[in-house]
């Protein structure tokens, strides 16, 4: 049901408890659903995958280029959060015509994308302050965690609120449940080129103020790092908010066109 907590949820561990502290709303019955896709399926695990991989790779590839690996793996937590946010513009896709359950119990649009964004921020926020912390641990740069931080969460913030708007308005088909999650259906590989870019560029240009901020506390004083945080912590709750509040009201208006798109496959 999306009226209350799932009978089924009651048994939590993980990031299941950081929901136990809500109360039995819509969108926290709808975060309990999702929580379990991030377990099980290996679609959203593809994702998670990635996000473990890439830090990794900003320490192998400039070590196995002889470079100083500091510089690059200070930017952990930024190009984590960029991946984490930003995996979210398909998240409605994945639900393929599981869909149709959210339309038939009259679930509101801001509440479905409401209940997404916690569960998926239940477990990646605690990953982000790890990045930015071993980031800047490993850089021996600790007096730039307020510009990394600051950078990290508003790409995290600015990705999902992009994310969550682009899921109901520009939906396109994904691998179905239990199919390979590299696949691509036929005729969505322009249409996955073309929110991708487009999704991406907008993450871009929201996150602007705290790059610049972070950049520069990097190249002239760490001091302008504490701006760029100012800046996250004032901008990304609005970018939140406005994400989840446009692309409900896009879910609530093309509720059977979503479901005819995400049921391709």
């Amino acid at each position: 049901a999306v009226d209350g907590r799932p009978a089924g949820t009651r048994s939590r561990n993980g990031a299941d408890r950081v929901l136990a502290v809500l109360p039995a709303t819509p969108a926290a019955a709808v975060a309990a659903r999702c929580l379990a896709y991030w377990r099980r399926d290996p679609r959203y695990a593809m994702g998670g995958a990635v996000a473990v991989v890439l830090p990794l790779l900003l320490v192998v590839i400039p070590f196995s280029n002889g470079a100083d690996v500091g510089p690059w793996v200070l930017w952990a937590g930024p190009v984590v959060a960029f991946v984490l946010g930003w995996s979210l513009h398909a998240d409605l896709s994945y639900d393929h015509s599981a869909f149709w359950l959210h339309l038939a119990s009259g679930l509101r649009g801001h509440h479905d994308l409401l209940g997404r964004v916690l569960a998926a921020a239940s477990w990646q926020a605690p990953l982000l302050v790890l990045a930015c912390a071993a980031g800047t641990a490993v850089s021996g740069r600790w007096e730039l965690l307020p510009a990394v931080g600051g950078l990290t969460a508003a790409v995290y913030c600015a990705g999902v609120g992009v994310s969550v708007v682009a899921c109901a308005l520009v939906p396109y088909p994904v691998a179905p449940p239990g199919g390979n999650p590299f696949s691509t259906p036929r005729g969505a590989g322009a249409a996955t080129l073309l929110v991708q870019l487009g999704t991406s560029t907008a993450v871009a240009l929201l996150t602007l103020p705290s790059a610049v901020l972070a950049l520069v506390a990097v190249a002239v004083a760490p001091w302008w790092g504490w701006l760029g945080l100012l800046a996250a912590l004032l901008l990304g709750p609005v970018w939140l908010v406005l994400g989840v509040r446009l692309g409900g009201r896009v879910l609530d208006s093309r509720g059977p066109e979503l479901l005819a798109t995400v049921s391709r496959s």
